[in-house]
């Protein structure tokens, strides 16, 4: 989870910045229903049922971007290591 709040954008499909993961998560991963009668080239995948609501209130939510923010670490430049003489 190192640096996870640098990696933006999130999700398979790059659409989503990390407050709207986490509101997903909290919201048990929501499905889109399919309207009657309309039809898709590709079916939704299956949802794990160990996906549920966690019901976190927003302070939570600060909190818990706040933690994820707190795992990145300064990126320190390291100077290359001399090559052995003849390469």
């Amino acid at each position: 989870m190192r640096d996870v709040t640098r990696t933006a954008p999130y999700m398979h499909s790059g659409l989503f910045d990390i407050d709207e993961v986490l509101r997903l998560y909290n919201a048990g991963m929501p499905n889109d229903r399919v309207r009657e009668g309309e039809t898709y080239a590709t079916p939704a995948p299956t949802k794990s049922p160990h996906l549920r609501p966690l019901g976190l209130n927003d302070t939570d939510l600060g909190d818990l971007a706040a933690f994820l923010e707190s795992l990145e670490e300064s990126h320190r430049l390291f100077p290359t290591p001399p090559l052995p003489p003849g390469l």
